[in-house]
């Protein structure tokens, strides 16, 4: 019959806090670095860099229980079906919403006209996604691990030596 030994946190008299506060930091440090990925994927907005979803991204530390989750999102409605994209048939977006962005990028003397074909094209066809979300992301993941590793095995360091 095999011997198998079980190795708990109570045998090695581990204190879990220096865990979570390893993964909690490495959560931390993690969010602003995918937070700055994904807004060099963000289409730029009527105005400018700091404007638009650009200016609306953040990224916070969030619990739930013995669930830590760093998020990093956009406040403004229109910042998912920029991520996705928009199936079509669908209504067309008001020609006021696409106003802005056509009198800043097209060069036109009736920007109105050119907003309501834009809008009427997008309720006939959809749009692309930017997924500017998912690339920033996947930009990210060796820092994260880079991050993970380093607070991560801090805390088991910590951990060991307060246990001993």
């Amino acid at each position: 019959m095999p011997q198998a030994i079980t190795i708990t946190v109570s045998t090695l008299r581990i204190k879990p806090e220096a865990l979570t506060r390893g993964i909690k930091a490495a959560l931390a440090e993690s969010g602003p670095a995918v937070e700055s990925r994904v807004r060099q994927h963000t289409p730029e907005g009527v105005g400018g860099s700091q404007s638009g979803i650009r200016g609306s991204l953040f990224s916070e530390l969030r619990e739930t229980g013995p669930i830590f989750a760093e998020v990093i999102g956009s406040s403004l409605p229109y910042a998912a079906p920029v991520e996705f994209g928009t199936k079509a048939p669908r209504r067309m977006p008001p020609v006021s919403a696409l106003l802005p962005w056509v009198e800043r990028f097209v060069a036109t003397d009736d920007p109105e006209g050119v907003a309501f074909l834009i809008a009427r094209s997008i309720g006939r066809r959809g749009t692309k996604g930017a997924f500017m979300f998912q690339q920033g992301l996947e930009d990210s993941v060796p820092l994260i691990e880079k991050i993970f590793d380093v607070h991560v095995g801090e805390a088991t360091v910590r951990l060991i030596e307060e246990g001993r």
